[in-house]
């Protein structure tokens, strides 16, 4: 068995290997997702007009999530030099951690993050930028981190730690928009979604919530966290189910559910992986 020291002396060192392109990133993301229980899903995205600044922040996240202690997180990273294809990206997809450049042409990232600030509460802004005076005008978004260029290693390995430490531990959160209102909610505490006409319906644990849209605007974003389709209009979460029988499942709770031909044996499948899951 290795000591922490060795332990720590050899995250060091493939962190090293990553962040200077020894090794080519198709390979490195072929070794996170062979190591992975793949049970966690965390988006971050990266925003720099510098394609080269985005690249190192890629491996260095690449790296750092190769820790012991991330074994059980998958990672999805968009990076883009672009603010409005970040911005496209943020419509779709919930994004907890966003890397954002300062200075760039057209849509600075002072302007996107006004806009992540209203529109996407839930995501944890972290700014990285080589005018460290600037991080005076960032104050009014509430930054999580300031990454300075000049510090970009070092800033950058506690930033991103200390970014998906907190995720893990407050659990992923979405923003729902219900009755003119914005809910941020913990997305391992969703019950089940029901669709009923141009409507879904939350089922949470504390409370229900009404949203006009598709169910499978939610199914992509939700799947990564245990929370899948059993019929034509109803996602379950696994983590609230009770009982599952060849024709529907039993919400802890709540209701009995109907269950569809078609998704019959992903649902046995992920119910019976979840209850492995806490067995082990």
């Amino acid at each position: 068995m290795l000591c922490r020291c060795n332990k720590n002396k050899q995250y060091l060192l493939l962190m090293k290997i990553i962040i200077h392109g020894i090794i080519p990133m198709a390979t490195i993301f072929l070794m996170v997702k062979e190591r992975k229980g793949g049970s966690y899903m965390i988006t971050i995205a990266v925003c720099d007009d510098d394609r080269n600044v985005t690249e190192k922040i890629k491996r260095q996240i690449t790296a750092i999530i190769m820790q012991e202690k991330y074994l059980d997180v998958d990672i999805n990273i968009h990076a883009t030099q672009d603010s409005h294809d970040l911005l496209s990206f943020a419509r779709t997809n919930s994004i907890d951690v966003l890397f954002l450049d300062i200075m760039m042409p057209g849509c600075d990232g002072i302007q996107v993050a006004e806009e992540f600030f209203e529109v996407f509460p839930q995501t944890l802004i972290i700014f990285t930028s080589g005018y460290e005076n600037m991080v005076f005008f960032t104050m009014k978004f509430r930054p999580f981190r300031f990454v300075r260029k000049s510090h970009l290693y070092d800033d950058l390995i506690e930033a991103t730690e200390s970014a998906l430490d907190s995720i893990i531990s407050l659990g992923k959160r979405i923003v729902l928009k219900s009755k003119g209102e914005s809910y941020v909610v913990i997305v391992s505490k969703i019950k089940y979604v029901e669709n009923q006409g141009n409507y879904l319906f939350f089922h949470y644990e504390e409370a229900e919530y009404k949203v006009r849209s598709r169910l499978s605007e939610y199914e992509n974003m939700l799947k990564y966290h245990g929370i899948i389709r059993i019929n034509s209009g109803t996602l379950v979460n696994v983590r609230f189910i009770s009982c599952v029988t060849r024709n529907s499942v039993t919400v802890r709770d709540g209701p009995t559910l109907p269950v569809s031909n078609k998704y019959q044996k992903g649902i046995e499948s992920s119910f019976m992986n979840y209850v492995r899951r806490q067995i082990i």
